[in-house]
């Protein structure tokens, strides 16, 4: 192959690389305005101590654009601490923060 060959198939191999990088933070970035726009469109009192709901909490988090992982993690967090309010109130910031708020 000549250097001129190389040269475009090079080039065009990176610019593949970067369209790829590209699509992939479009789709992030659109995944987490879905997920902010259902959370707002939510109850977000569930958010706090006085309006706690834990299916809506729970529902929040499974729409969320987080790892599974994550979203067990959190899961877990907020059934643990349901009934102790201490407990509770930071596993809802850890909550809040996930998700952006």
């Amino acid at each position: 192959m000549s250097e001129a060959v190389e040269a475009v198939e090079a080039a065009a191999g990176e610019a593949t690389e970067v369209a790829d990088a590209a699509a992939a933070d479009v789709a992030t970035e659109e995944a987490t305005q879905a997920a902010s726009e259902a959370v707002n469109a939510a109850d977000l009192s569930a958010l706090t101590l006085d309006g706690f709901n834990l299916d809506t909490v729970s529902g929040l988090i499974d729409e969320a654009p987080l790892s599974e992982l994550q979203k067990t993690t959190l899961k877990t967090a907020i059934d643990q601490a349901q009934f102790n309010p201490a407990l509770l109130d930071a596993a809802l910031d850890q909550v809040r923060g996930a998700l952006g708020l």
